[in-house]
C-alpha cells in the first residue's frame, strides 16, 4: 500500500480537519452524491439504490437539481454500510 493510498483511507474514516471550523460544523458540512457514495465506499448507483430503498436519508435539495446529505446524517448509514456489505 502506498503512503498516499494510506492517507486517502484516512480520510475516508474521519471528517477532514477544516481550519476555523468546529468539530460540529464539520460533521454538518453537506456532501454531494458522489461525495456520499465515496464515504459510504459505494458505487454511485449502489447509493441511489440505497436512498431509494431507505437505507440512507433522503437528501436535501439546495436546488432543484443539487441533492446534498449532511455528514452528521451518513454516519449511521456509513457503518450500517460497511457491517452489511451487500446492500
Amino acid at each position: 500500500m502506498h503512503s498516499s493510498d494510506a492517507a486517502a483511507m484516512v480520510h475516508q474514516q474521519r471528517p477532514p480537519n477544516l481550519p476555523g471550523k468546529s468539530h460540529n460544523q464539520v460533521a454538518d458540512r453537506l456532501m454531494t452524491a458522489r461525495e456520499a457514495a465515496d464515504y459510504r465506499r459505494q458505487g454511485i448507483s449502489t447509493f441511489w439504490r440505497n436512498v431509494k430503498e431507505g437505507l440512507v436519508p433522503k437528501p436535501i435539495y439546495i436546488t432543484a437539481r443539487s441533492p446534498r446529505w449532511r455528514l452528521s446524517d451518513l454516519c449511521p448509514a456509513r457503518q450500517s454500510a460497511i457491517n452489511n456489505p451487500e446492500n
